[in-house]
């Protein structure tokens, strides 16, 4: 039955064609000259929202900081935030969102964030893959566990006041997702009272599913499969599905998730193309990637805001000739409305 809706639905998932999209000379953010900055390694992993309120956009990004620490294998990894009233020049913070803290779940690594904003509260909610150390249970057993890989934890960032600066972050002790296995790239989108959390945990995509902001649980049923993406770019592994609500009753969800192909060799082929979806639940990927590439440098990860009924901002990072990461726009449309703009809320 898959394979049979999948092929139907080739022509409506791939609107997008790669033409449509031009990449800004531009680049966002990248790494600081400073060598005591947060950001002296590169800034990559962007996630943007919208705050309403003030008419901003807001994005958070990951950093590999300058600290390291024997007990974490792949180092010290944060998260930044910058603001725009654009979306394209950014100014971001002269100190990290967050920053791993010895004893939590998220010691080593806090990394991939997904945001939205809510408008009720004034609040940015930023969920992000962690890691622990490899030794997190040597002095006693943790509550989530043992394993290096803790799953999603989540951070909510509260405003306030005329300026619009960040007032307090308030990170919760636990994971939302608890997931001893190594996952990443959580994208968040709501629908009537449900939120879903899309991830993939390779080689496939995954839903979980919660009627608050935390105690996510995995839908039973993998969301989309690695065995139903095309081979021709995506035959080993699914990752980064950025996820966008759509102005469509039959199929309200639209994701635009990455595929991997390794041919035993240090060759990557990649590519991200569109899949659509009827639910968070039930997905129908297209045959054609939107962009591909043969690089490990190119498009490392990704988010996408819809702006307006057919437009889109897709803001990815990549590795410069320096092999630091930094942040760049893809889009559809050199102008768009602010009130256009979707909030991940598939209502």
């Amino acid at each position: 039955m898959w394979v049979a809706l999948l092929f139907l639905m080739t022509g409506v998932a791939s609107a997008q064609s790669p033409g449509d999209f031009t990449i800004l000379d531009d680049i966002l953010i990248e790494s600081s000259e400073d060598a005591d900055s947060y950001m002296v390694n590169g800034v990559g992993a962007p996630s943007v929202a919208f705050d309403s309120r003030r008419g901003r956009y807001l994005m958070a990004f990951e950093v590999r900081l300058p600290e390291t620490a024997d007990h974490c294998p792949a180092g010290l990894w944060g998260l930044g935030l910058a603001h725009s009233a654009d979306g394209i020049h950014w100014v971001t913070g002269d100190r990290p969102l967050l920053r791993p803290r010895e004893g939590t779940f998220y010691e080593c690594v806090a990394a991939h964030p997904s945001v939205v904003y809510n408008e009720g509260n004034d609040s940015l909610y930023v969920f992000y893959k962690s890691e622990q150390g490899d030794d997190a249970c040597s002095e006693e057993e943790r509550p989530w566990g043992c394993s290096r890989y803790t799953g999603v934890g989540r951070a909510r960032v509260r405003f306030g006041g005329g300026a619009g600066m960040p007032r307090a972050i308030h990170v919760l002790g636990e994971p939302v997702l608890p997931r001893a296995t190594n996952m990443g790239f959580p994208r968040f989108v709501r629908q009537g009272g449900t939120n879903y959390l899309m991830f993939t945990e390779p080689p496939n995509a995954q839903i979980a599913v919660s009627t608050s902001f935390r105690d996510f649980e995995v839908a039973a049923d993998v969301a989309i499969p690695v065995s139903a993406a095309p081979a021709s770019w995506a035959e080993d592994e699914l990752f980064n599905p950025a996820v966008v609500c759509e102005d469509s009753d039959e199929f309200p969800f639209k994701a635009f998730i990455g595929g991997r192909n390794v041919d035993g060799s240090s060759l990557i082929l990649g590519g991200w193309g569109v899949a659509i979806g009827s639910s968070p639940t039930t997905w129908f990927l297209g045959a054609e990637p939107v962009v591909d590439w043969t690089s490990d440098t190119d498009w490392r990860h990704w988010d996408v805001l819809r702006v307006g009924a057919d437009d889109y901002l897709v803001y990815f990072s990549e590795k410069g000739e320096d092999n630091k990461p930094r942040i760049r726009l893809a889009l559809t449309s050199e102008t768009w409305s602010d009130d256009g703009i979707d909030d991940k809320r598939c209502d």
